[in-house]
C-alpha cells in the first residue's frame, strides 16, 4: 500500500482504487439503503 495516499484516503476510498467516490462511503450507502426501502417497501 502507498504510503502516502493510503492513510489519507483511507476512511473515504474503501474499495481502494485511488479515488474518493461516494459509494465508498458506508455511511452513505447505508442512507441510500434507507432511502430505498423507505420509498420501496
Amino acid at each position: 500500500m502507498d504510503s502516502q495516499s493510503g492513510t489519507e484516503n483511507r476512511s473515504t476510498d474503501l474499495n481502494g482504487d485511488g479515488n474518493v467516490d461516494l459509494l465508498d462511503s458506508p455511511i452513505l450507502e447505508a442512507n441510500i439503503n434507507n432511502f430505498v426501502y423507505s420509498n420501496h417497501p
